[in-house]
């Protein structure tokens, strides 16, 4: 997952990382503030904290990232990554923070600067742990 991410060439700059935020609408800073603060998080989980009612919503959302990404000429898996997995026949999606995007984040400490701890705080505890938090929770 986010740490056996092998990084390739570092596409970030802080002048970069900064002009890529100021491209995004507030929902799209909302959802990179989330993985950056939860490391990953499940498509049911994303939906409920950012009020959104369905996948189709959810993806609008992301590839309105994956657009600015592209206009600022970084690969969109430089930003996030999706992982698929079959569940009974239903396939759950959970989406990763790129290793580059949180290593910039925290350099830039964007993620103290923007609201995103208040808002990753106030309803996540509601939703279970995430991938991130069980393993962590299993090595101890």
């Amino acid at each position: 997952m986010v740490g056996n991410e092998k990084s390739e060439a570092r596409p970030w700059t802080g002048d970069l990382f900064w002009k890529f935020i100021e491209s995004l609408g507030k929902t799209q800073k909302r959802v990179l503030g989330l993985l950056v603060t939860k490391r990953s998080l499940s498509d049911v989980q994303l939906r409920k904290l950012l009020n959104l009612h369905d996948n189709k919503e959810l993806a609008g959302v992301l590839s309105g990232i994956s657009k600015q990404a592209g206009a600022n000429k970084i690969a969109a898996r430089s930003v996030y990554k999706i992982e698929n997995e079959s569940k009974s026949g239903e396939i759950a999606k959970t989406y990763a923070v790129s290793l580059d995007f949180l290593r910039i984040a925290n350099e830039m400490n964007w993620a103290d600067e923007s609201e995103v701890d208040s808002i990753a705080n106030s309803s996540a505890e509601d939703l279970g742990p995430t991938e991130i938090d069980t393993d962590e929770a299993n090595s101890s």
